[in-house]
């Protein structure tokens, strides 16, 4: 633990030890956790989700957050709870393995808190959150939801019980998607408009149920799409007309930005097969390029914590990386928004998934091109190869031949013509 954790911890252990129905609250030794004993009963909490979920609220949030923890904690072990012969301290009799839909900058936010907790020479690295790639910048996790606590599943962490990661998924997906949902049907002046309304924390991750999204597709005009702004919201509505397009862009973009429990500003559609891919539109007008720039928002906030979380992992490991920052760029001309990333010759590099790449061949002398991505992979694909990320990155640990350089520099665009 770092020093905003204990203080965290200690802080929560005051605030619950006030309330006359807590017997006593202890620390869990070295762990992020607390012991709370309750009618008899000793609850072992780890303190690590609390403590991300409430570090964008204020005073007031935090403690009201903090009192419905307690709240759901003491619901769970009232006094009947004292006949009960094989009563374990976690509530596992009542745990339940559902799916949640985050951005993947959730699970590098989570790997820089655990990794800067471990701050002792020799000390085992914290694991980091189980997940699954689902779109760009957004994967899926598995938690164990229960009245007395959340937990998300960490890696090699899954209960014995439910399988491999992959059957416990697929049973999870099943679980969420037999449980019962309430949609809010509402006509906007730009058309039809669906909300989950089940007020159960998992309205944006029914994202995850297969088939859901074209289920709806009766119920608006249009293809439908998608917004999952952030975790409480899942909104629906259809592509017919332009005005509701950009009503969707403007919620989600306004949503994710307010939200400290944020997911994407992006828009989400189906294919001609049926599967969730993200929504784009064609042409470069104004809302052409409102529907990119979700899209781009997202990926710049999933890589910049990518490589905040690589940076500090290679410093403690003593490994010279350099993790290519993606930018953006909005064309003056058009208002055409493109992503780029740099590759620099010599440099053992990581580079994002962009739309152009800045080579740089020497600095000093100003000696730099861009080249439009799809092209570097056709022709310097050798020079790549899949690092194993997500988002996903190459590594690019040399320079290509002078003759690849040179085709490279023939096929060279500008910001303003590409």
């Amino acid at each position: 633990m770092d020093d905003r954790q204990r203080a965290f911890r200690a802080w929560v252990s005051a605030v619950w030890s006030r309330d006359e129905r807590v017997d006593s609250v202890e620390d869990d030794g070295d762990d992020f956790g607390l012991k709370v004993e309750v009618g008899g009963h000793t609850v072992l909490l780890f303190l690590g989700n609390l403590f991300h979920e409430v570090r964008e609220l204020d005073e007031q949030g935090r403690l009201a957050r903090v009192q419905r923890w307690l709240e759901a904690m003491l619901e769970r072990r009232h006094p009947a709870d004292d006949d009960e012969e094989d009563d374990t301290s976690e509530g596992d009799d009542e745990r339940t393995l559902l799916p949640v839909l985050r951005a993947s900058s959730f699970v590098s936010a989570v790997g820089l808190q655990t990794l800067e907790a471990a701050v002792e020479p020799g000390k085992p690295r914290p694991k980091s959150v189980a997940h699954r790639a689902f779109l760009p910048g957004l994967c899926a996790m598995l938690a164990l939801d229960s009245p007395a606590s959340f937990a998300y599943v960490m890696e090699g962490d899954l209960p014995e019980e439910f399988g491999s990661f992959d059957e416990a998924y697929r049973s999870a997906i099943e679980t969420l998607a037999s449980a019962e949902t309430d949609w809010s049907l509402s006509q906007e002046p730009q058309g039809p408009m669906l909300r989950v309304a089940s007020n159960d924390s998992y309205e944006a991750s029914r994202l995850l149920v297969p088939g859901m999204l074209a289920a709806l597709a009766q119920h608006v005009e249009g293809k439908p799409i998608a917004i999952v702004p952030e975790r409480d919201q899942l909104i629906v509505a259809g592509d017919a007309r332009p005005e509701m397009v950009a009503r969707l862009c403007e919620m989600a973009n306004a949503e994710w930005e307010a939200s400290p429990r944020s997911i994407s500003p992006a828009l989400y559609t189906l294919d001609d097969e049926g599967r969730l891919i993200p929504y784009v539109r064609g042409g470069d007008d104004e809302l052409a390029q409102a529907v990119q720039l979700g899209h781009v928002k997202l990926a710049l906030d999933a890589y910049g914590k990518q490589k905040e979380y690589l940076d500090k992992l290679h410093e403690a490991d003593d490994i010279d990386i350099f993790v290519a920052s993606l930018r953006a760029h909005q064309r003056a001309s058009d208002g055409r928004i493109f992503t780029v990333a740099m590759w620099g010759r010599d440099i053992d590099s990581l580079l994002p998934i962009t739309e152009l790449i800045d080579i740089v061949g020497d600095p000093e002398a100003d000696d730099s091109f861009i080249v439009r991505a799809a092209d570097v992979m056709a022709v310097a694909a050798s020079s790549f190869e899949d690092a194993g990320l997500f988002p996903k990155r190459y590594r690019v640990r040399g320079w290509a031949s002078d003759e690849v350089m040179a085709e490279l520099r023939r096929r060279a665009v500008s910001l303003e013509t590409a």
